[in-house]
């Protein structure tokens, strides 16, 4: 792992070398072998404080990342290096800065307070590219102003000495530590960083527009018009989706609301119809436990009436009121007809014989005379006074009986036979 490691890293350092050589085709060997394309350099800081403290103690030490491999093609107008880099995957979005190391006395306190000297940032290559939107600060982050000055108005900047890993020791005078270099912003450099995805700020733009080269201000005002477009557009979609997922939402609740609704009424309506369920079960178990009742209470009646038996009667009797025969097995009855009454049942029905016209059969007993013929004994007085009236009225002479009186129909069945009145 070690090994792999450390092969990792030369080949880093190994493009860093090759850009500031200007060696584009190494550069592109070092990428293709799985350098980092936004690899920085690494600076060694030592210094001796005891030789100013007057004090016996090992050097001390520290390290800072320096320059990109990117942030040197461009300081050093490298177009070609510039797009092999970006094309073997360096951003251009990525903020660029560097340290620069102070200068003696360096004392105990200096060390602690102000080793790194001078801080330079950029907000990204195409800000580092045209030369503007950076910043020069020391070790209490306030400006320092000559060196900005010099970035801004001759494109002057201060690097870290060569190499992937400068070593930078007791360094007491400015060649001990860094170099100068000149910018020239090119439109070619720049073009690059915009096709690989550079993003145009508003401080980047209005800082273009003292570059001697006109042509850079407008190809960023034109780029920035556009993702100012595109950002308007992303914008539009951002607020779509999010007021589409907050419809969705509210959707989804109001379905949920109704779908809890609806299934509260659908318990509600459960319960209501357990309850009714209940209920009409209850009044079925009573309604079969009544049908059971009246089976024992008709049985009971129906063993009454098969053990009460006829009465034999036989007796020739006279029929006073006429009956037409509905079942098949009763006789037509007609007035002054004789029938021998055979046998008389507790339901008001008989069974004889219709002596007129021989036919044997059932008939009701209010249709015949209570009593047999004959057996009815009339006592006739004597004639008087009578004798010697003048007959005035024939019908007083031979008045008209009553009638019989319809005997009411029994409510007691004969097997077979329905009553008397519903026949």
């Amino acid at each position: 792992m070690r090994s792999v490691s450390n092969a990792s890293l030369a080949r880093d350092f190994n493009l860093i070398e090759a850009v500031e050589s200007g060696n584009v085709i190494g550069a592109r060997q070092c990428l293709s072998d799985g350098a980092s394309p936004n690899v920085r350099k690494v600076v060694t800081l030592t210094v001796n404080t005891g030789r100013w403290d007057r004090t016996s103690g090992p050097p001390r030490t520290d390290t800072s990342e320096g320059e990109s491999a990117l942030a040197l093609a461009i300081l050093y107008g490298q177009v070609d290096m510039v797009s092999a880099l970006l094309e073997g995957g360096s951003d251009p979005n990525i903020a660029i800065g560097w340290q620069i190391s102070g200068l003696d006395p360096w004392t105990t306190e200096n060390w602690n307070k102000s080793r790194w000297e001078a801080n330079w940032s950029y907000p990204s290559a195409l800000a580092l590219a045209v030369g503007r939107a950076g910043r020069v600060t020391n070790a209490e982050a306030k400006p320092i102003t000559n060196w900005q000055s010099d970035a801004q108005s001759s494109f002057k900047f201060r690097i870290n000495k060569r190499g992937g890993t400068p070593k930078v020791v007791n360094p007491s005078l400015n060649a001990d530590r860094l170099l100068e270099v000149s910018l020239t912003p090119k439109i070619e450099i720049v073009t690059l960083l915009i096709r690989h995805g550079a993003s145009v700020s508003e401080e980047i733009l209005e800082g273009t527009r003292t570059l001697k080269d006109r042509k850079i201000h407008d190809l960023l005002q034109g780029h920035r018009l556009g993702e100012l477009e595109r950002q308007r557009q992303r914008a539009e979609e951002e607020l779509a989706r999010r007021a589409k997922e907050e419809v969705a939402r509210m959707v989804e609740s109001s379905v949920e609301l109704i779908v809890s609704d609806l299934r509260g009424q659908l318990e509600t309506l459960e319960e209501k119809l357990d309850t009714q369920t209940a209920h009409y079960e209850h009044q079925l178990k009573l309604l079969h436990h009544e049908i059971a009742n009246l089976k024992i209470q008709l049985a009971n009646s129906t063993l009454k009436q098969q053990v009460i038996p006829p009465t034999p009667i036989k007796q020739v009797r006279l029929v006073r009121l006429p009956y037409t025969p509905r079942e098949g097995d009763e006789i037509e009855l007609d007035i002054g007809q004789e029938v021998f009454v055979h046998l008389e049942y507790v339901d008001g029905w008989g069974r004889g014989l219709n002596v007129t016209t021989g036919v044997l059969g059932f008939f009701p007993m209010d249709c015949v005379s209570e009593t047999a013929i004959g057996t009815t004994t009339l006592s006739v007085a004597q004639r008087t006074a009578s004798l010697d009236r003048p007959v005035v009225n024939a019908n007083e002479r031979s008045p008209t009986p009553p009638a019989l009186p319809v005997r009411p129909p029994r409510i007691v069945f004969s097997p077979g036979r329905a009553e008397v009145g519903k026949r």
